[in-house]
């Protein structure tokens, strides 16, 4: 979702911000198996998002069919591992 629909970058994040997402948590529940070659359908949608975190939910599924749910948390780390704001431009951005 990241790089596709906000035109955004881990490299150019970690290098003009010195930002990182990272995943904090994540809850994950399997309904339906996939097989290889299948054509998954990955969609991903945000619950939440403050400065330090970002709430996500991403959906697996197949000929509409949803095989797996996912919640995950987000954090927002600079290149030490710290916790950091988003700066206020990209935060809108997202």
């Amino acid at each position: 979702m990241i790089y596709q629909q906000f035109k955004i970058n881990h490299q150019k994040l970690k290098k003009i911000h010195n930002v990182m997402f990272v995943v904090r948590t994540c809850n994950v529940k399997y309904f339906k198996s996939a097989n290889f070659e299948d054509e998954l359908l990955i969609t991903t949608s945000m619950i939440k998002k403050t400065a330090v975190r970002l709430n996500l939910l991403q959906e697996i599924s197949r000929n509409s069919e949803l095989l797996v749910s996912a919640e995950l948390e987000l954090a927002v780390v600079n290149s030490k591992g710290e916790l950091k704001k988003l700066p206020k431009d990209l935060l809108n951005t997202i």
